[in-house]
């Protein structure tokens, strides 16, 4: 057996699922797959590449044999021993999203690690004592409460909380990027990191709040994050009368539930509330103004908390989300989304370039992790010219893939790529021919490429004059 095979027999291993099913995750064909598990056959270097993704490991990480610790592959699973639908995750390839956030979080420590950060530990907080018929996320958010000296006033920001007093990284990404299934993911291996979707950009920035609220729930409260399992939430808001959008096992539900407790307890706690409807009666549209205005949460959830404080019917909650509702502001200016979006932004793109400026890292791996081209110049206004430049000029790679074409369409003429011009959106390449010792060569045509390297004309005479 070779070892390759070793690896991807590990890899579904560590996943629960069979290689049929690790197949499609990956999106290769489940037949290469299968023989190359069983030392019949070989994947290439991107069908590698994206089975290292299924279990959130590069490839070196896949290769060195980390398949079983890896923290997705936890998750997937414990999750289809409890029965998660494999078939929901390939529809929205959500599964891809969280692979490529836990392999920027490795990225992350990497650089870390090389520039010399310290990475604190997240605390470990003994819970307080229950208080009558109290829900577990809400003692949950009572402690760190008292932890923080936060009394029942409100969270100014949460990024605070979250990058500032706990150092947690935050990838932020939009639904263009991952699918709005996912509302946001965490892991605390190799280093604490939270993934947030940025969902619905009017109502920022109540759902960044929440969200972010509800994944340190589950860093600081869930034994499944701190036994390096990596955690999702998908997204989930509840109307009058619907149901929510994603069904999950019992297990990852009721953790689901803790932390979405937590979030609008830690948000918005009961004698806040309490405080803050004052004579209002609870059902009114000035009791929601007043809690969501005070601390910084949607219209949701302040009516989730005012039907729990004050013990409202669900009759009444129908009529609070159904009626028109009445807007309102507050000013969480330090929840404002102001870093680089998406999963290679962040901090990483900063950590990137104080890495290449101390010589930590070289041109090439700083172009794996941002996920560049060598053709792209690296984005860094503060590196010199000569650090920044591309790798290979543009032009090159013209000159390379019209060689191929050349080598493919005419193997026996001894045709030759020269000079390649972009030309009104395309790449111009002159053909030459002659061998590659010919003084002289002489000029046999041209061949016009796309941007991307495809051919879309030619005008080449592949016979050498007699």
């Amino acid at each position: 057996m070779t070892e390759l095979a070793e690896v991807l027999r590990a890899a579904c291993q560590a996943a629960g699922t069979s290689g049929e099913v690790f197949a499609s995750l990956a999106g290769v064909d489940h037949r290469r797959f299968e023989a190359a598990a069983e030392g019949r056959g070989e994947l290439d270097f991107p069908e590698v590449d994206r089975c290292a993704r299924v279990l959130g490991l590069r490839v070196a990480d896949l290769l060195a044999g980390l398949a079983g610790t890896a923290p997705l592959g936890m998750l997937l699973r414990s999750s289809v021993d409890e029965g998660l639908d494999i078939r929901a995750l390939l529809v929205t390839e959500v599964h891809e999203a969280l692979g490529e956030f836990l392999r920027v979080a490795r990225d992350i420590a990497d650089l870390e690690r090389l520039l010399g950060v310290v990475i604190p530990e997240l605390p470990r907080l003994g819970l307080l004592p229950a208080e009558p018929d109290e829900h577990p996320g809400e003692r949950a958010a009572r402690t760190l409460r008292a932890a923080l000296d936060l009394g029942v006033e409100p969270v100014p920001s949460m990024r605070g909380i979250v990058e500032g007093r706990f150092h947690i990284r935050v990838i932020w990404v939009t639904e263009d990027q991952v699918d709005r299934a996912l509302d946001g993911a965490c892991t605390v291996d190799p280093r604490p990191a939270i993934l947030v979707n940025l969902l619905e950009p009017e109502r920022y920035p109540w759902r960044t709040r929440i969200t972010l609220a509800h994944e340190l729930c589950h860093l600081l409260f869930d034994v499944e994050a701190s036994t390096r399992r990596a955690v999702f939430s998908p997204h989930h808001r509840r109307r009058a009368g619907a149901e929510p959008r994603a069904r999950l096992p019992a297990g990852l539900e009721e953790i689901e539930q803790r932390a979405r407790a937590f979030a609008a307890c830690f948000l918005a706690p009961a004698a806040g509330v309490r405080a803050a409807v004052g004579s209002a009666p609870p059902t009114t549209e000035t009791a929601i103004r007043k809690v969501g205005e005070r601390f910084g949460v949607g219209r949701v959830v302040a009516i989730n908390r005012l039907q729990h404080v004050f013990g409202l019917a669900d009759s009444d909650r129908f009529h609070m989300e159904t009626r028109l509702a009445e807007p309102y502001e507050a000013d969480f200016a330090g929840d404002d989304v102001d870093v680089p979006l998406g999963l290679h932004g962040g901090a990483l793109p900063g950590l990137v370039c104080a890495a290449v400026a101390g010589d930590r890292i070289g041109a090439v791996r700083a172009r794996r992790i941002l996920g560049l081209e060598p053709t792209d110049p690296l984005p860094f206004a503060e590196l010199d010219a000569a650090r920044a430049r591309p790798l290979v000029a543009r032009a090159e790679v013209m000159r390379r893939a019209a060689e191929r074409i050349l080598m493919q369409r005419w193997p026996e003429a001894g045709l030759l790529a020269a000079a390649a011009h972009e030309d009104d959106g395309g790449w111009r390449v002159e053909v030459v021919g002659g061998g590659v010792g010919a003084r002289q060569p002489a000029g046999r045509g041209y061949l016009v490429l796309s941007g991307s390297g495809e051919l879309l004309a030619f005008r080449v005479d592949p016979t050498p004059p007699a």
